[in-house]
């Protein structure tokens, strides 16, 4: 019987591999909640993992474990180079590796990069803010493409009210999110739509054209996605459970008890992993599928196919791969 399941889990990925576009080899996640855990992209086609912590970028391939400098990263979708990104109150460094990960170049720029995606092409788009609560300035977005800087503008939010940043690739639009507000932008930097969130939000992309928005709660998470601006697609609400309470909130805090999520284009389902360390697939409409895990080990997880969901383990520094019962 397990034999059975295990060839048919080998099956999958075997079939999901050949299938994949060359421009979909690669997986990323990010973790909204970890002081210590960042961001993940993981290349299908030779396994290689890049994590950014805040102990620096972690990159394991099948020959060689590498440590470089920064603390958070993106590998660019097609696999073929990956930027790094080390940040500071004052000035931020972007690396720009190739797929061997050998260092190409590497561009300063002033004020705080908050974070970073690759857009159209080789573009590579930065948010800059320096946390200064009480400046009256506005973030800032740069256009890079090769290590060079090709055009900045305004991210239309106040400076250190900036959280996120995505790329929709369908209709080449720039995803922001932040404190009570979020804004939409082409890759030019015009404005095209601005949307209001109780507290922080968070914006996360898709394939198939499809984005999300994370809003934060003190006592609940809600993820909306959408197919176009302003029209919700579905919702997923995540209530604090009450078996078991986020530690240490005085009121009147906010606290994102969602840290991570993924969207399977292909069902609808999305997997979330919450502050108590739980791991579920919901459905669209918010009612759970199933627990995949509850580990403090997990600190990221997505789906690489339909069928099966993946999972970092930050203690064996390795993906756990994993075939929900539900589709046995």
């Amino acid at each position: 019987m397990y034999l059975r399941g295990t060839m048919r889990l080998i099956s999958l990925l075997l079939v999901h591999l050949c299938c994949l576009p060359l421009a979909a080899q690669v997986y990323q996640s990010s973790n909204f909640l970890s002081t210590d855990y960042h961001t993940l992209s993981y290349r299908l086609s030779d396994s290689a993992l890049v994590i950014g912590t805040e102990q620096g970028i972690l990159v394991m391939t099948k020959t060689d474990t590498l440590t470089l400098p920064g603390q958070r990263a993106v590998m660019h979708p097609d696999g073929k180079e990956a930027t790094t990104l080390e940040t500071g109150l004052d000035k931020s460094i972007l690396r720009r590796y190739n797929q061997d990960f050998k260092l190409l170049d590497s561009v300063q720029l002033a004020g705080k990069v908050v974070d970073l995606c690759y857009g159209k092409g080789k573009e590579l788009f930065t948010l800059q803010s320096t946390n200064h609560q009480d400046n009256d300035d506005l973030a800032e977005v740069y256009r890079l493409k090769n290590g060079k800087i090709k055009k900045h503008f305004f991210a239309g939010m106040p400076e250190g009210n900036v959280s996120s940043i995505a790329y929709e690739a369908k209709r080449k639009y720039l995803l922001i999110g932040g404190a009570s507000q979020g804004a939409i932008l082409t890759r030019k930097g015009r404005p095209r739509y601005g949307f209001a969130s109780p507290f922080w939000c968070y914006t996360q992309s898709f394939k198939h054209g499809l984005f999300a928005v994370f809003h934060r709660y003190r006592d609940a998470s809600i993820i909306e996605v959408f197919h176009t601006p302003g029209k919700t697609a579905f919702a997923l609400k995540h209530e604090l459970d009450t078996t078991y309470p986020a530690p240490n909130i005085p009121d009147g805090t906010h606290l994102a008890i969602i840290a991570c999520f993924d969207f399977s284009p292909e069902t609808d389902y999305m997997l979330a992993l919450d502050h108590s360390n739980a791991l579920t697939v919901f459905q669209p409409s918010g009612q759970p599928v199933e627990q995949i895990c509850k580990s403090e080990a997990c600190v990221f997880a997505f789906f690489l196919h339909d069928e099966v969901i993946a999972w970092y383990h930050k203690d064996k520094k390795k993906l756990i791969i994993v075939q929900p019962k539900k589709f046995d």
